[in-house]
């Protein structure tokens, strides 16, 4: 019998599931999931990937505008596409970076009655680590971090902080590099030129 792909629903999703929360527990950490979404044939393996955790039939995605990753995801998720304000998650594709200072901007930040109705981004950027340093302070870091950071976080954390939201509203931020690298920046982390 043949297959479409090798991924497994419940095992693979299982374990992104955990790298993801080694990450959010470990801001500025890096885990690899190449292994897992590789076995995804499609566009945006890596993003389809982590929204196959995320994504069900109950929550909105928005993919900047790329709709190959929104047939993906909707069709193996049978979640909802919807505008940047409306979306629990919203995935910036790498050709899709232009649209990351508006997604930011518009998208839900929580209520202090709902603070976890807020949107959690996963970007897509060329590598992880290559850019300026920075400095990352907040919880789950032990004093400070200090990282370089590609331009694409950069830039997200700018909006974010730009955005001014006060604990416990705020963004989440997951990174994810073309080698599968994956990082996560959560909203009480902030960002300092190091």
């Amino acid at each position: 019998m043949k297959t479409f792909h090798d991924f497994d629903f419940v095992m693979d999703t299982q374990a992104l599931f955990r790298a993801m929360l080694e990450c959010i527990a470990n801001p500025g950490r890096i885990v690899n999931i190449a292994r897992l979404s590789s076995k995804l044939p499609v566009h945006s393996a890596h993003l389809t990937a982590l929204g196959l955790v995320v994504l069900d039939n109950e929550v909105r995605f928005n993919t900047s505008g790329d709709g190959k990753l929104q047939e993906s995801l909707s069709a193996l998720t049978l979640a909802k596409p919807a505008e940047f304000q409306h979306a629990n998650y919203i995935f910036c594709p790498l050709d899709r970076r232009a649209s990351i200072p508006e997604a930011i901007v518009e998208a839900k930040a929580g209520t202090l009655q709902d603070p976890h109705e807020s949107a959690t981004f996963f970007i897509e950027t060329d590598n992880l680590r290559e850019g300026a340093f920075t400095e990352l302070r907040g919880p789950g870091i032990k004093d400070a971090m200090r990282a370089p950071l590609s331009p694409a976080i950069q830039q997200a954390l700018f909006y974010r902080d730009e955005k001014a939201c006060r604990f416990p509203l705020g963004v989440d931020f997951f990174f994810i590099d073309s080698g599968g690298n994956l990082m996560s920046i959560p909203r009480m982390v902030r960002s300092y030129a190091a």
